[in-house]
């Protein structure tokens, strides 16, 4: 996170710098066009160095854990008890599934935390032979879900993106006054 955060942002900072020269000094085109080109390059480069490091990290961590990390990340009010039912082992699939699984339980808790008005949630993940399932509930003041996904939040577009990336199909039932329910399910 530090640097993604820190050292790319400040990377960025400098390209647009050089960029700003090349735009007020014709005369330096050619040097800062491959100053430019050098500054993308080590950007891609902390960034693959970055992926590496949530890929290991995943690799390490069952899915309880990773769940936990999202929890950690989010500022979760007071107000609002989240409880955790995860296998707390090895999971059945690749980093990078296990990745996309906690990004979609992130941007559905916070939204939750920012949306929903609930007191309680609950994460759950359960398996089958076939596919792994994460179901997200909350109590929550809820939505009509029969509104068309196109005209859904943007986080909600890209829960269902992420899935479909994986094989994976997510269901939302969702009743105004009556909380929401999000399930994934991903096959194995």
């Amino acid at each position: 996170m530090e640097l993604h955060d820190g050292i790319i942002q400040s990377l960025y900072a400098i390209g647009m710098q050089v960029q700003l020269l090349r735009l007020t000094q014709p005369t330096l085109e050619q040097e800062l066009g491959g100053t430019t080109r050098n500054l993308d390059v080590v950007i891609e480069d902390i960034r693959r160095y970055i992926l590496n490091l949530k890929l290991a990290n995943y690799e390490q961590k069952s899915m309880r854990d990773g769940l936990q990390d999202v929890l950690e990340r989010l500022h979760i009010p007071e107000s609002l008890t989240i409880e955790i039912d995860a296998p707390d082992r090895q999971r059945p699939f690749a980093p990078p599934v296990v990745e996309a699984m906690c990004q979609i339980a992130h941007e559905a808790v916070s939204n939750i935390v920012r949306h929903a008005d609930a007191s309680q949630a609950r994460i759950e993940v359960t398996e089958s032979t076939r596919y792994v399932q994460l179901l997200i509930r909350d109590n929550g003041k809820g939505f009509d879900s029969a509104i068309p996904m196109e005209h859904a939040g943007l986080g909600l577009h890209n829960i269902v993106q992420r899935a479909r990336i994986y094989g994976g199909n997510v269901i939302i039932d969702s009743t105004p006054g009556d909380g929401t329910s999000l399930i994934l399910r991903m096959p194995k």
